[in-house]
């Protein structure tokens, strides 16, 4: 083998392994992305349950204060 082709094979080496650090970072970015994407819906979901919970604290709030008003009377 002359020094040539060793420097080619070399080359041809680094090359593959950088190909598949580039392929697997780019699978952890994509992937890192999709994991963000899914939290950001469970804490907007969340956010709507808190604002759904409070209406209906208010709601049951101004019943149990128009109830003791009634009794009152």
């Amino acid at each position: 083998m002359s020094k040539n082709d060793k420097l080619w094979n070399i080359l041809f080496t680094y090359a593959v392994i950088v190909s598949v650090v580039v392929v697997i970072e780019l699978g952890v970015i994509f992937l890192g992305v999709d994991i963000i994407d899914d939290l950001k819906a469970t804490a907007n979901g969340y956010k709507s349950d808190r604002n759904l919970c409070r209406s209906q604290l208010d709601s049951l709030t101004q019943e149990l204060e128009r109830w003791q008003n009634d009794k009152n009377k």
